[in-house]
């Protein structure tokens, strides 16, 4: 999963990815930093994304696509981060 901010980050020469993989089992989220994403962000598999893992990769190593995550998921998930790493403005 690349994380982007809407200024366009995807001209850059790296990218943040989260570390996803498929989910096999019933396995649950840990609320506090992983979410699950679905058919609903079009992926065929249930997809475990831990937003505690966060790789920098050059851009030129991502080529497919496996789903685009929806605007409320996209704001779930930057909630999530904005939470894990303390990104608030006091």
């Amino acid at each position: 999963m690349v994380v982007l901010t809407p200024t366009g980050l995807c001209r850059q020469p790296f990218l943040n990815v989260l570390g996803c993989s498929t989910l096999y089992s019933s396995r649950q989220a840990d609320p506090r930093h992983e979410i699950i994403l679905d058919g609903a962000d079009g992926l065929e598999r249930p997809t475990l994304c831990r937003l505690s893992l966060i790789h920098v990769v050059a851009a030129g190593e991502v080529h497919l696509r496996r789903g685009r995550v929806c605007a409320e998921r996209q704001r779930q998930m930057g909630a999530q981060l904005i939470r894990l790493y303390g990104l608030w403005v006091r």
